[in-house]
């Protein structure tokens, strides 16, 4: 028997049904037919709000459940590489197994016995028996910590002609193209739209790989099935290495007594989505955060939600740590996202804390859903933990949405929807429109803001794959639109998150502006002569001084005359930028010109063109050229000839 826990974000039922049909992992198909109106092909029916259904949150229950009969210990002094167990006569009496399973932080699965589970007469009976064990392990001298088995549950400009239903991306304000809720994405992506070498872990329900925008994306990489439970799973077996969604539709008392019959959710398919595992910029159906993004699906969460066993495991292996009995992460995430949680506090699992922690001592960054309980955060958790980012959401004002968790814990807030509302007047509700089965679907919750964070923080490591995630918080707060107390009359962190990247630097820059450009003839290099036979040498120095007050960055440039010694040009090489303090000059030659553009110049063979200098003030300029000939008598000829370059005429400054 399940148990269900509240449903802290998705928590959803459907207005609308997507499609009832089941799935198994062999084969795989498309809710096409009636669910084809979903498919967003063209801009005329993006723009129809019947065609997408529209999700909303269901009243959540108060109180935290836990897997039946599961509990879990941390001996002190332990590891998963020195392991320890409790001895018989320590568990027996209490009325537990005696033989433990292993997780991957080295903690200790103990089960209650059948004759406890049988003598139980209710779930509330159970989990009751199951405390008292719990404070009972925890207070021997060995046990580092005991805790139950917590179920968590989710949380719940592209030519892409979806993408004007996606106020959640737009430029802040309130302009054309703008959303008072959006985040900017229009002006990052001018910086950087992505890199698929940035894993982005999302620990959820799995993904519907088959869906038409996925398929086609490249953006999905190697996951993994951690429910280890078949039965919650719903797929036919346990953990695997396919973390395709099985879907999450339960009947109504399946997990538990009075529990609400739910439709599949598709949920870590939506959350995914907003990170960026379906194809952007591609003339149909949406727009990810990231049009470039390596997405790795960990599947924790199935029928009844999911366990804080799974979970731990699945943060240890998005991190490339070792999970028991599991083949290692061929490609271990740098940002993972969870869209869940449940209503305790972080201190309620510390197997959690200690899953996240190595995560992060491995360089990830953490990103999680705050909840939907309209609560202070530090009543849930993994939103309360150390070491994560916690995301409220916003609707489409920019304001803290109705059902947000808020407080102290809470680190941003980011575009979570509100399908209640139709703020923007566009005649659709104001969700956050994403991916689910056979199309798109407006979701609201904090389950959506989350991936908002994820998407920007890949977005960062694509701009500055240096960033640790201390500096990706930091940036990500500093970013922040300000909130004021009537937008979020409860704390909602530093503000709304606003997508900002610095360009990384540019090996080269953009050309100076201010507008000044010089000409100057450029022979290098040794030439045969036509008439008379023999060679001739030639050299060129182009002096630069700056004469004013003001230090600038000049740049130069080559174009070589195709073939050497005609007037046609040829391609214009740019050489570099160069520093040139205020009454200093510099020089440039065939030596310099040479060690940085290599051949043709560097190899002593003749070349002619012209090295064009442009700079932001005026400058003085010589060019001094020698010649080297033979004097018909063994001896040599040496000529100089020293020319001032003048501020091209006839062509077009610089801008």
């Amino acid at each position: 028997m399940f148990v269900e826990l509240p449903q802290i974000a998705c928590g959803k039922t459907p207005l609308q049904e997507i499609s009832n049909m089941t799935h198994s992992k062999i084969t795989r198909r498309l809710a096409f037919g009636a669910a084809a109106a979903l498919a967003l092909s063209s801009a005329a029916n993006a723009q129809e709000a019947t065609d997408f259904p529209v999700f909303d949150l269901i009243p959540v229950p108060e109180t935290a459940q836990a897997v039946p009969g599961r509990i879990i210990v941390k001996l002190s002094n332990t590891g998963i590489d020195r392991l320890e167990t409790l001895a018989t006569d320590q568990v027996l009496p209490l009325g537990l197994e005696a033989s433990p399973e292993v997780t991957s932080g080295g903690e200790l699965i103990y089960r209650v016995n059948v004759s406890t589970l049988l003598g139980a007469q209710s779930a509330e009976e159970l989990g009751a028996t199951v405390q008292g064990i719990v404070a009972e392990l925890s207070a021997l001298p060995n046990v580092e910590y005991a805790q139950p088995d917590w179920e968590v549950y989710p949380f719940g400009t592209p030519n892409d002609p979806g993408f004007p239903l996606q106020w959640h991306y737009h430029d802040f304000g309130t302009g054309p193209d703008q959303s008072p809720g959006g985040i900017g994405l229009p002006t990052a992506w001018d910086v950087a739209t992505g890199d698929a070498g940035v894993i982005v872990a999302v620990i959820d329900t799995g993904i519907l790989d088959d869906h038409v925008d996925v398929a086609s994306s490249g953006n999905v990489r190697p996951g993994y099935d951690m429910i280890s439970d078949p039965a919650r799973a719903a797929d036919g077996d346990g953990r695997d290495s396919d973390p395709y969604d099985a879907g999450d539709a339960v009947a109504a008392g399946e997990c538990g007594a009075g529990r609400q019959a739910r439709s599949n959710s598709w949920h870590g398919s939506h959350v995914a989505g907003t990170v960026g595992v379906g194809a952007t910029d591609n003339s149909n159906g949406i727009a990810g955060v990231n049009w470039s993004v390596g997405l790795q699906s960990i599947r924790v969460l199935g029928k009844c939600g999911g366990t804080t066993t799974d979970i731990n495991d699945a943060i240890r292996w998005a991190a490339g740590l070792p999970v028991p009995g599991v083949p290692a992460n061929p490609t271990p995430a740098r940002i993972i996202n969870m869209s869940l949680g449940a209503p305790v506090p972080c201190s309620a699992s510390p197997s959690t804390q200690a899953a996240i922690n190595d995560a992060v001592a491995e360089g990830v960054t953490v990103v999680v859903a705050a909840g939907n309980d309209n609560m202070s955060a530090a009543n849930a958790f993994p939103a309360s933990c150390a070491n994560v980012i916690t995301v409220a959401a916003g609707d489409a004002r920019g304001h803290l949405a109705r059902y947000s968790n808020f407080g102290s814990v809470v680190d941003i807030m980011a575009p979570g929807g509100d399908v209640q509302r139709d703020d923007n007047g566009d005649g659709n509700p104001d969700g956050v429109l994403s991916l689910v089965n056979g199309g798109y679907a407006w979701y609201n919750g904090t389950s959506m803001a989350a991936p908002h964070v994820a998407g920007a923080a890949a977005l960062m490591l694509a701009n500055d794959p240096a960033l640790t995630s201390a500096q990706i918080l930091s940036q990500l707060q500093s970013s922040s639109t300000p909130r004021d107390a009537t937008q979020c009359p409860q704390p909602c962190g530093t503000g709304l998150l606003n997508v900002k990247l610095e360009r990384a630097a540019d090996p080269q820059p953009p050309e100076p502006r201010g507008g000044y450009r010089y000409d100057a003839k450029f022979i290098c290099g040794v030439r045969e002569m036509i008439l008379g036979g023999g060679k001739v040498g030639y050299d060129t120095i182009v002096n630069v001084l700056n004469p004013t007050a003001r230090d600038i960055r000049i740049e130069k440039s080559l174009a070589l005359a195709i073939p050497p010694g005609s007037q046609k040009p040829g391609k214009v090489m740019r050489i570099a930028q160069d520093e040139l303090p205020a009454g200093h000059a510099l020089a440039a030659d065939c030596a310099d010109v040479g060690e940085r553009l290599g051949d043709p110049v560097g190899s002593g063979d003749f070349v002619d063109g012209f090295l064009t200098i442009v700079s932001p003030v005026p400058l003085e300029i010589r060019a001094v050229y020698r010649t080297n000939s033979a004097d018909g008598n063994g001896g040599m000829v040496s000529t100089t000839d020293v020319e001032t370059v003048d501020e091209t005429k006839g062509r077009k400054k610089a801008k």
